[in-house]
Parts: structure tokens; sequence; C-alpha cells
């Protein structure tokens, strides 16, 4: 059975200053200290769901509200609205499409993802400068333009490539060395 490919991340880095970024003590002055949690949360639905965006709707205030105790659908909503206000998402495609992003979380999905496959960003969502767009399903490079690539780099292959790229190799002390036999025989890869 093949496996279901994840779009999101499993976690995603926090700037050690969020707090103390202007933008967000301002939305912390006029909505209290759990404004915090909500946008923590905003960011996890985001990097968790599609990795770099989330569709808004008055369901996904109401889903975020269950979790916090003082807070209601209509408070998130508006601490929310401040943020896509104060530029933490981008502006536009709030107004347009109900989808909460940003060039940031966007620069970071494509940076945690750079090892996989199909890591793109969709074109009505992107918001990167042009020079980083991409479309997901962009065909991958061809087999000719891949031999080429890996002959001007001195690889006669592109698995012979692919090997001395790969950092998710596994080696348990069984590997090191097991009586007179070869290392090669039980490397596990």
């Amino acid at each position: 059975m093949a496996k279901i490919k994840k779009r999101g991340l499993d976690y995603f880095p926090m700037d050690t200053d969020f707090i103390h970024n202007r933008l967000i003590q301002r939305i912390m002055k006029r909505e209290g200290d759990a404004a915090v949690v909500v946008l923590v949360e905003v960011l996890s639905y985001i990097y968790g769901g599609e990795g770099y965006y989330i569709y808004v709707d008055d369901l996904f205030y109401e889903d975020i509200s269950a979790d916090l105790y003082e807070k209601t659908a209509a408070d998130v909503k508006r601490i929310i609205l401040l943020a896509v206000k104060y530029g933490i998402f981008d502006t536009a495609l709030f107004r347009e499409k109900q989808v909460l992003t940003s060039a940031d979380i966007q620069s970071q999905y494509l940076f945690s993802t750079k090892r996989r496959r199909g890591s793109l960003i969709e074109a009505e969502y992107c918001v990167l400068p042009n020079a980083k767009k991409t479309m997901v399903g962009a065909s991958p490079k061809t087999d000719a333009s891949t031999k080429k690539e890996n002959e001007s780099e001195g690889f006669s292959s592109s698995a012979e490539k692919q090997l001395l790229n790969n950092d998710d190799v596994t080696f348990r002390a069984e590997n090191v060395t097991l009586g007179t036999h070869s290392i090669a025989q039980h490397s596990i890869a």
C-alpha cells in the first residue's frame, strides 16, 4: 500500500522574541494575553495542515475558540483580523480568498521541505517574489537534463549523486564490525 504524502510540517520554528515583537504586543494590548495563544494556534493549523496556508471561515474561528477558556469565536476573529491589519498575514490574499499566509510562512515551508519531492507552493496562494514562485505538480526534471547535470558535476549516474547526498542513512552497532564479515553485507540504509 502506498504511503500518503504529508503536505504539512511536524514542527515549525518560532523566533525567541515572538512575544516581544511590536506587532504582537499591540495585539496583546488590545485583546489580552490570550492573543498570543490564538496566533500560535493559527500558525500550528497553517504549518500542520497544508504547510503554508489555511482557509479561514466561521468554523475555523469556532474551532480555535473551542480550545480557549475565555475567548469566543468573535474574539478569535477580531484577533486574526488585527494580525492581518498589522501585516502578520498577507492582507490581499485574505481579502480575496479568506486565506491566511505570509511570505515568511511560505519561505519557512519551502526551507523545511526542501528535501521533499513536490514541496512546491500553489501559484494562486504564493506571495513570495517571482523568483521563488512555483506550482504544485510541476514536472520533475527529465532524465536527459538530470543526466546532463550529474555529468557536469562529475557523477556518473543520478543514483550515485543521490547516495552521496543522502543523509537518511541509519547505522547500527552491528554495521561496524561483525567478525570477519564485510561491513557492506550488514549495513542498513
